[in-house]
């Protein structure tokens, strides 16, 4: 009887197949090097999609048995090459390391050599890169944020990578509109929105079998916690529940009539979420609101 069982999408093609049955069959002669690298492998070939690959490994982590077959992965949010860097980095490293040393340091390697290399590639991208002690680029005189005069593309449908953070940001379809509404997408934080609604709606009930003044009270609070403003004018729209088709999250959205607004820029912008319980040095920053600029 298998205690694990990993299932893992890979490419069709013929090269990948025999990629994997390449990994599965040096698996089988270390099941250490197996339990350890299998998830970084499955990490890998989750980008890709249409072929899967399930395999059953032991207690002792022996592989015992793998199949190939046609199958569906249906995630919550995109997988990208921008959260999988660390892998994409050190995992060749990794193996090439491995394959070169004999079999009693391998071990040693593994559980050394991953902890080493995961801490030296966040203090390079987080502590180095992140607080600009050092530039991996020329670009000394622009700002990491521009703030309200940036154009960022997580704010716009058409423009997401998939990046880490998105989906906690407000949509809108495009930075050049050319509908006749602006579908304005904000999403529902569950930790947050909930402990807010309980405090500042005390009317509003989480109800398993909702009326339809239950929902409408719901979407007012929702729309009291983060004001919208077009142009710096208070805006009220109508708003409904959403889910977005693309990640599955689940918010509101108001379709925004164009008619009337000037021709070329426009900006919306949306209040930040409060914190529910913030701490001293986070009631002392005020967060500025979202600024979502668009061109008619």
């Amino acid at each position: 009887m298998p205690v694990c069982r990993l299932s893992i999408r890979l490419d069709p093609s013929s090269v990948s197949r025999r990629l994997a049955a390449n990994i599965v069959s040096q698996s089988t002669k270390s099941p250490a090097i197996a339990a350890i690298l299998l998830p970084g492998f499955t990490l890998a070939m989750a980008l890709m999609s249409e072929t899967g690959t399930e395999m059953w490994i032991d207690g002792d982590g022996h592989l015992k048995r793998h199949r190939f077959h046609r199958a569906m992965m249906r995630s919550a949010a995109r997988l990208t090459y921008n959260r999988v860097q660390a892998s994409a980095l050190f995992m060749p490293l990794l193996f090439t390391l491995i394959t070169n040393l004999r079999q009693r340091r391998r071990g040693l390697v593994v559980v050394i050599g991953v902890p080493v290399l995961f801490v030296a590639f966040f203090i390079v991208k987080d502590v180095l890169l992140g607080r600009r002690m050092v530039h991996a680029d020329g670009y000394a005189y622009l700002p990491a944020e521009g703030g309200a005069l940036a154009v960022e593309p997580g704010y716009y449908a058409d423009q997401r990578d998939g990046a880490p953070g998105e989906s906690s940001l407000p949509e809108i379809q495009s930075d050049m509109v050319r509908d006749p509404y602006v579908r304005l997408f904000i999403p529902y934080r569950p930790r947050r929105h909930n402990a807010l609604i309980a405090r500042r709606c005390p009317g509003v009930r989480a109800d398993a079998s909702p009326t339809a003044a239950g929902n409408a009270a719901v979407l007012r609070c929702l729309a009291a916690l983060q004001p919208v403003t077009l142009n710096g004018k208070p805006l009220q729209p109508a708003f409904r529940f959403y889910t977005h088709p693309g990640t599955g999250f689940r918010g509101i959205v108001a379709y925004i009539p164009t008619a009337g607004l000037p021709k070329g820029e426009n900006v919306l912008s949306i209040a930040q979420l409060a914190i529910p319980d913030p701490t001293p040095a986070e009631a002392a920053v005020h967060d500025p609101p979202y600024s979502i600029p668009f061109w008619l």
